[in-house]
């Protein structure tokens, strides 16, 4: 065999090498980022269903206030969810298409939805009619509780399914990620001189690659436990810490306490100054609380105007201290809404302590929301507690 043909039978080999690498190759990568794909889909599918709960919370929250106050005002956070939560559900619904279980669960989601709405437009229809002692009465049955608890079951399970696709997707992930490298590594091996190259070229896509996935996953993470606009903690989280804390300040017998504060008139700088303007105030009062707030607290934006901070090992007394500076740093400070423009906001903070107002999440975030109703009652401004 000369060298002629020992050049062309090393080349055909080293080329067959190099195709059948780059086609293996792009498989495999094909396969990662199909792994990933249903990664990002099963947080999109977490995302959505989430935020039914949360609008419907914000329903509850806005018939809650008007039933309390009676001023139509209130009930704007229930018209703006009613809106968006079947879209929600839409969403949810063609999101989980290829899931049998899921789409279960989104039809019983669907219904339980469509009472819990009923029961709240119930209850305002008979308040506007002057009915507000039946409203009440209607309340009080605790059928809407009981709706809620079965719509937070229904999204639960919803859930843990998908933590449990998560858990598979992700090792899915993991392991195409193995293969794409063995087979990198065996072509490198069975024809060097040509595939070592290639093999350095993909190392770098591949490094670059995982670092955009794990920025990605990072970014979906942080997109899922952070509002947007504030960059505090969501609702989700919100709930998540407050179960950690209650149950560490039942194991250690330690004090914990809630400030929920809201911003006063917010509705009247939206339509006096534009929405920009009031997401500027939001975002700067998000600032303040983060400068103000000690290491171990933590602060979430409850929805709309509406601003939770969680205190650990925090007894009632020293809770209203720390909602009166806030309350008075807020007062005293002009927030820039355009470039010569400046505004002055104040704040109506309610208090709830654990063990004395309240032993339960749900209980505990009730007693300072009818607090912080109370403050408004009372004038505004102000700093109230059960």
């Amino acid at each position: 065999m000369n060298i002629h043909i020992k050049i062309w039978i090393g080349f055909t080999i080293s080329l067959l090498v190099v195709c059948s690498g780059a086609f293996l190759g792009q498989h495999a990568v094909n396969q990662l980022a199909d792994r990933i794909f249903w990664v990002e889909h099963t947080y999109r599918v977490k995302t959505v269903v989430e935020s039914v709960a949360s609008q419907l919370k914000d329903a509850e929250t806005g018939q809650r206030g008007y039933l309390l106050t009676n001023e139509p005002n209130y009930l704007a956070p229930y018209e703006s969810s009613v809106s968006v939560i079947n879209i929600a559900l839409e969403k949810a619904k063609s999101l989980t298409i290829d899931n049998p279980n899921q789409q279960k669960r989104i039809s019983q989601l669907e219904l339980l939805v469509s009472k819990k709405l009923t029961e709240l437009r119930e209850t305002i229809e008979l308040n506007k009619n002057g009915s507000r002692a039946e409203a009440l009465e209607l309340i009080l049955t605790n059928h809407g509780k009981q709706l809620m608890d079965e719509i937070r079951d229904v999204i639960q399970e919803m859930n843990d399914e998908e933590r449990e696709l998560l858990v598979i997707r992700q090792q899915d992930s993991v392991l195409a990620m193995q293969w794409a490298f063995l087979l990198i590594t065996f072509g490198g091996v069975l024809a060097f001189s040509v595939i070592g190259t290639a093999a350095i070229l993909i190392g770098r896509d591949a490094k670059r690659y995982i670092t955009q996935r794990e920025q990605t996953e990072a970014e979906l993470i942080y997109s899922s436990t952070h509002d947007n606009l504030t960059g505090l903690y969501n609702r989700a989280s919100l709930n998540q810490r407050l179960n950690d804390e209650i149950q560490r300040a039942t194991r250690y017998k330690h004090h914990m306490s809630i400030l929920m504060m809201d911003i006063d008139h917010f509705k009247f700088i939206n339509d006096t100054y534009g929405h920009h303007a009031g997401d500027t105030i939001l975002s700067d009062l998000a600032k303040m609380l983060k400068a103000s707030m000690r290491s171990t607290d933590y602060a979430a934006r409850y929805g709309g105007e509406e601003f939770i901070l969680i205190c650990p090992e925090t007894p009632l007394l020293i809770a209203q201290e720390l909602a009166e500076h806030l309350r008075i740093k807020v007062a005293e400070y002009s927030f820039l809404i355009d470039d010569d423009k400046k505004h002055n906001i104040t704040i109506s903070v309610g208090i709830a302590s654990f063990p004395e107002h309240a032993k339960s999440v749900e209980t505990l975030m009730k007693e300072a929301d009818s607090s912080m109703y109370a403050a408004k009652k009372a004038g505004r401004n102000q700093v109230k507690i059960p």
